[in-house]
């Protein structure tokens, strides 16, 4: 087989997996997971507003941060979806679609980082892993908020790795552009980006890859970018008189959270690379009978790891001209067993003719880098769990990546060419096996198995809905049942099903009680023209039958009413 055909194989390979992606993340997208989350909700419910009125719910004009429920939110997924609604409608289709767009933008610069510092197979194996694998094809497919930061950090991580190595000006400033933007994609990003950026800048500017002008061009697009987050922490943690800002607004948030990060965190997080490789508490996040990149990936993790520790310390130990980047062998060597391929003229490709570090091994570097300041995040994090650490997934399956085409040449070097196919065809087998496994589960058996799931609901959509077909033209007061822990904040579910009802909601200031004909409580005396929707209290739903009312059962929850 020549080159030319070879070409065309991996070019029709990337169709494929292109074509996988879109099918499984736009499979029954608004159906599953089934539901909607609060936060989601909370989320779509601020796009549509920004969408139609130019505020979020609470009538800030453009808001830099959202309020959501007190605790705060970030912004940029209710952006994105604010304009997926002014260009299509508003649905749960749609309000999901940025999550597939995060998704995307993960398996487009995943592969080019993966194929610019470990070759082009490498990044058709890391796309076929990021289209198949648990985390990728779940935390895609709902508009969660914080794993926009996956996608827009690697986007941002290609962009520096490219201007770096073009040395062009104009690359930095793009980079810096989308730095900028990943800072609003979660708070986590605050604290990750600047320690993950400082000693990278420093070690670049040290090794005179980056000149005065190109750091102006970086700098200035971050800095312009993140100015309004910084008055944000700043008007938030009293650092600062808030101010009025023109053309954007920033939200004084009655739960700010300011202190969730901490060193005093560590003994509690030792099992954060099982959480992180098993599952969380969250059915939402993973699965225990899968992983969040199938257990299979574990061993070729690890492994990846250590030959990428090795090499870094092989490259930047005072000793390392003595040094190889794995146990003993040559540099030459080290770079051949993780299928990557040598250098001309008898320099291998990690140093120049100079035997400075080669970008790709510097880039590798910058990857090993974001892996530890995101785990030291994570560490120092008040209860981490899957989707609050959602970026430090690309570089675990970077590494597993590696791990994979570090065995394969070993088998190769031990014993030749063909067991080393049969190696690659297996591990694609067994990987594609894993996820139609996966597959079935999580497309047929998920939405009826995990049902109520934590913090997801929309029956309380579906029922109202019903209510008005049963009960037409009444205009009862509607009582829900507050004792369902799956709905928190249920006023957010009546304005996502009649948007029109903000204005109401907005004047009369009772958020998380009532307002217009819904109550989010029972009353002390029963209201013998009301309309309950009850899910769990026995006493409650006692007193309404003695009380003459007659229930029907829709799903998890009983209707109560008397008929007129």
């Amino acid at each position: 087989m020549n080159r030319q055909q070879k070409h065309y194989i991996k070019i029709a390979a990337g169709i494929l997996i292109f074509a996988l992606f879109l099918i499984t993340r736009l499979y029954r997208l608004p159906e599953i997971p089934r539901g909607i989350h609060v936060d989601e909700a909370g989320m779509a419910f601020d796009a549509f507003c920004l969408s139609h009125y130019g505020t979020d719910r609470y009538g800030l004009s453009r808001p830099v941060y959202l309020a959501n429920y007190g605790g705060g939110q970030s912004a940029l997924y209710a952006y994105l979806a604010a304009a997926a609604i002014r260009l299509l409608h508003f649905s749960p289709t749609v309000f999901r679609l940025p999550a597939v767009f995060g998704g995307f933008l993960t398996l487009l610069f995943g592969s080019l980082i993966l194929k610019r510092t470990l070759g082009t197979k490498a990044a058709l194996t890391g796309a076929l892993l990021l289209t198949v694998c648990p985390y990728f094809l779940m935390a895609s497919r709902w508009g969660l908020d914080c794993n926009l930061m996956l996608g827009f950090s690697v986007m941002s991580l290609y962009l520096l790795m490219t201007a770096v190595a073009s040395g062009r000006t104009g690359l930095f400033a793009l980079a810096g552009l989308s730095y900028g933007v990943t800072l609003y994609s979660y708070a986590i990003a605050f604290i990750a980006l600047p320690l993950f950026l400082a000693p990278a800048l420093l070690g670049l500017i040290w090794r005179k890859k980056i000149t005065a002008s190109r750091l102006l061009a970086f700098a200035l697009p971050l800095g312009l970018l993140a100015s309004p987050l910084l008055l944000m922490i700043a008007f938030n943690s009293g650092l600062v008189t808030p101010f009025s800002t023109p053309g954007f607004s920033i939200p004084i948030l009655p739960e700010y959270r300011s202190s969730e990060l901490s060193l005093i965190h560590l003994p509690e997080n030792l099992n954060l690379f099982h959480t992180l490789l098993f599952h969380d508490f969250l059915s939402y996040n993973g699965f225990a009978a899968y992983g969040t990149l199938y257990y299979l990936s574990i061993p070729f993790f690890l492994a990846g790891l250590a030959q990428a520790l090795f090499a870094a310390w092989g490259r930047l130990s005072p000793r390392r001209k003595n040094t190889g980047g794995i146990t003993g062998v040559s540099s030459s060597e080290s770079r051949q067993a993780c299928g990557i391929p040598d250098g001309t003229n008898g320099i291998p490709n990690d140093t120049d003719a100079a035997g400075n570090i080669s970008p790709q091994t510097q880039d590798r570097l910058l990857v090993l880098l974001w892996f530890f300041v995101l785990l030291l995040v994570g560490l120092s994090m008040s209860g981490p769990n899957i989707n609050r650490m959602n970026a430090i997934y690309f570089p675990l399956l970077y590494f597993t990546v590696q791990g994979l085409l570090l065995c394969g040449a070993g088998i190769r070097r031990l014993t030749g060419k063909w067991s080393s196919r049969i190696f690659s065809c297996g591990m694609g087998a067994l990987y594609l096996l894993l996820f139609l496994s996966f597959a079935r589960f999580y497309y047929r058996d998920y939405p009826d198995q995990i049902y109520p799931q934590q913090y997801f609901n929309d029956s309380l959509i579906r029922i109202l809905d019903y209510i008005d077909e049963k009960f037409p033209g009444q205009n009862r007061e509607i009582y829900v049942d507050p004792f369902d822990d799956n709905v928190v904040h249920p006023y957010i579910y009546t304005l996502l099903r009649c948007p029109e009802n903000r204005k109401l909601w907005l004047a009369e200031k009772q958020w998380d009680n009532s307002y217009g004909p819904y109550h989010f409580n029972l009353p002390g005396e029963i209201d013998p023209d009301g309309i309950y929707i009850m899910y769990a209290d026995g006493i409650s739903m006692a007193a309404l039958e003695q009380a003459g009312f007659i229930w029907e059962p829709y799903e998890l929850w009983k209707i109560y009413g008397k008929p007129q």
